[in-house]
């Protein structure tokens, strides 16, 4: 028989709706040009619709990702997951993208893009920007 224990819960990390919904960040490099404005979800494993959406995608995409290197099954799993769409990304035209999972797989597994998704990952993973505005943390509060 296992015992039972009432934790008490803190107030959540992040805006569920935000975090599923996904929030707009334009990626700069050093030089200022800018790559587009790319709209991303939270990865965060406490946020229990994710953890379906991921134990679903590894389920149905077993074959797939199998002969992918580390780098791939990345991207495949941020796009399918994650990436909800862009703007302002140029095609070799230099007219706009239209945003599909497809064309974000090839534009991020491209070389020259590799610098996108080396900032897209840590935001991603950045719960402080899954917070809606004006919500103050408990450590914020006590400042006060």
């Amino acid at each position: 028989m296992s015992k039972t224990f009432d934790f008490a819960i803190p107030a959540p990390r992040f805006d569920l709706d935000l975090a599923n919904t996904g929030i707009e960040k334009p990626i700069y490099d050093e030089n200022k040009t800018l790559y587009g404005y790319f709209k991303f979800g939270l990865q965060d494993d406490s946020n229990p619709r994710l953890r379906v959406a991921k134990q679903r995608y590894e389920t149905a995409n077993a074959e797939r990702i199998e002969g992918m290197n580390d780098f791939e099954r990345v991207v495949d799993r941020f796009v399918e997951l994650y990436l909800k769409g862009w703007r302002e990304v140029k095609s070799g035209d230099g007219k706009d993208m239209p945003f599909s999972k497809d064309a974000a797989k090839a534009y991020l597994n491209h070389p020259a893009f590799y610098f996108v998704a080396e900032q897209l990952w840590p935001m991603s993973h950045n719960v402080k920007l899954f917070q809606l505005p004006g919500v103050a943390s408990k450590d914020e509060e006590t400042k006060n």
